[in-house]
């Protein structure tokens, strides 16, 4: 394979996951009590992965974090890292959601490699709008029976989505087989818009806050799988009656 053409998937694989050499850096959601921290394990599968894991970091870790603000609402972000550090680099999505209407109403991604820092922020109220971060947290809470269509906050640039049940199939879960719900996130064509190449898988538990054992974020090809770590995670999202006393 060409140097152009792995340098082509590199391109990619930062596009998608900021990865390529980036380092640890700490979330800027912190869980308290009665929040939720789910931290994770990610690898790059597929062919394309076999080759960017000989040129980069393949594998590392990330979190989902869900807190309930001040204002009573949810706040959630998914935080990724790689396994080799560069001081000072980092990617991350995160958003606001109003826990009753189930609606985004914020936004936002920032994401530093080397000397290139992109930050980008969008008010999504009056929106029927999700990213990355409140898609994930809208479908746990409210996961949809038949496709449902919305648009998604990508890069700072709103894109056709569709949210879809894909089947269910078993995991360990708690120590023990559990069932899970599989829903995706994917892009589709509308004349005249330009179509969303990312994409999202959940595998989703059975429990009461279908918490998420598995994760697949997709782009061009590039898929990185996220697997559940149970030991070190903090479970359970906040509860709506704790929303209502904040409020």
């Amino acid at each position: 394979m060409s140097v152009r053409r792995i340098g082509g998937l590199l391109f990619v694989l930062v596009l998608v996951l900021g990865v390529a050499g980036v380092a640890r850096a700490e979330p800027t959601l912190r869980a308290a009590a009665g929040d939720e921290r789910l931290i994770y394990s990610w690898r790059i599968e597929g062919i394309k992965g076999l080759i960017l894991r000989l040129v980069a970091p393949g594998r590392g870790e990330g979190s989902l974090t869900t807190i309930l603000n001040r204002d009573g609402e949810f706040e959630t972000e998914l935080h990724m890292s790689a396994e080799h550090r560069r001081k000072g680099d980092f990617w991350r999505y995160g958003s606001s959601v109003d826990p009753v209407a189930q609606r985004s109403l914020r936004a936002w991604s920032k994401q530093k490699i080397g000397d290139d820092e992109r930050v980008r922020e969008a008010d999504l109220r009056g929106e029927d709008v999700i990213d990355l971060a409140s898609g994930i947290l809208l479908v746990r809470r409210d996961p949809p029976r038949v496709p449902r269509r919305m648009r998604i906050w990508s890069s700072g640039r709103l894109y056709p989505v569709v949210i879809e049940p894909r089947g269910e199939s078993r995991a360990e879960f708690r120590g023990r087989p559990a069932r899970v719900q599989i829903y995706a996130i994917t892009g589709y064509r509308v004349p005249g818009e330009s179509e969303w190449k990312g994409g999202i898988e959940l595998y989703l538990a059975d429990d009461a806050s279908a918490t998420p054992v598995e994760m697949a974020v997709l782009n061009k090809g590039v898929r990185a799988r996220l697997r559940l770590d149970e030991e070190a995670s903090q479970f359970g999202l906040p509860e709506l009656r704790r929303a209502a006393a904040v409020r």
